[in-house]
Formats: structure tokens, sequence, C-alpha cells
């Protein structure tokens, strides 16, 4: 479980060092266009292991610490490169093959016979 996340450079401006309650509610506030939104789709990403959706984000790194390991989780971004701990993915070829692989070509049915 996740007890704390820390960003740099989250839009290229804020750095965030954030303590998530256990058995408790953390509230995130703060002014329109600080993070809030985006900090939880980060979660969520993480969670789901999302790499194109740190891939269109705009941040230099961001760390993810949990109970269960003494490291954090490192996600830092390149250029067109996300790096997690020392794992290197190049976005650019992994939205390319993905694309590939699910654009497939439509078919209509105009009538019956076409």
């Amino acid at each position: 479980m996740l007890n704390r996340i820390v960003f740099y450079k989250l839009f290229g401006i804020f750095n965030y060092d954030i303590n998530l309650k256990e058995g408790g509610v953390t509230i995130l506030t703060g002014p329109n266009g600080f993070g809030k939104s985006t900090i939880l789709k980060t979660i969520h990403a993480f969670n789901t292991f999302d790499i194109m959706f740190f891939s269109n984000l705009d941040f230099k790194k961001i760390l993810f610490y949990s109970k269960d390991y003494k490291e954090p989780v490192c996600i830092k971004k390149n250029d067109t490169e996300i790096i997690i701990d020392s794992f290197i993915i190049n976005t650019n070829l992994l939205e390319k093959n993905l694309l590939k692989k699910i654009k497939r070509p439509y078919i209509f049915r105009v009538d019956d016979d076409n």
C-alpha cells in the first residue's frame, strides 16, 4: 500500500511530497491547475501500470513509497523514455507497436449484398 508520493517538476513547475494517511483520509487542496486531479490519476496509472499515461504527463521524476518495500519505485521521464527504477521503456516504439496491433481496417455493411 502506498504511503508517500514525491513529485519532481510536475507540469515542469511543481514539487510535491505527499504523505498518505494509513487507515484515514488524505485531503489534497489547492487552486485549480496545481495538479490535484493529476495526482489522483497518477496513483491510478501506477496501480494499473499505464505507461502511456506517464508518457503524456509532464514531470521529471516521481517516487512511490510503500510500507511493504524499503526502496521507493522511481519513475523518471526523458524525452522519449520512461525509466522505472533502471528499466528503460522507449515510449515512441511502444506506442507505435501498440497502434499496429490494435488498428484494424473497418468493414461496414451497406446492404445485404455489400
